[in-house]
């Protein structure tokens, strides 16, 4: 099992934040922003075939970061967002 996915299940009451990827398990308190050549899906389920690294610029993860908060502080939590 993921071990990103046990803490955040055991911490139902933290909001978890989660860049460039998605938990295999996810709980209602983890927001994921995910985008084209981000494919982390979770321990165990193996790298996705999309994967690539070069899609992680600073520009994308600053991006990634703005939606998330922006999201989290909107009051959305356990969603994905997807940034382009």
């Amino acid at each position: 099992m993921d071990p990103l996915a046990i803490v955040t299940a055991s911490h139902l009451d933290q909001p978890f934040l989660v860049l460039g990827g998605e938990l295999a398990e996810p709980t209602q308190n983890v927001l994921a922003v995910d985008w084209a050549g981000a494919g982390f899906r979770g321990e165990d389920l193996g790298q996705a075939a999309h994967h690539d690294p070069a899609s992680f610029t600073p520009e994308r993860c600053r991006n990634a970061v703005a939606a998330g908060v922006a999201a989290l502080l909107s009051g959305q939590n356990g969603v994905v967002v997807w940034i382009p």
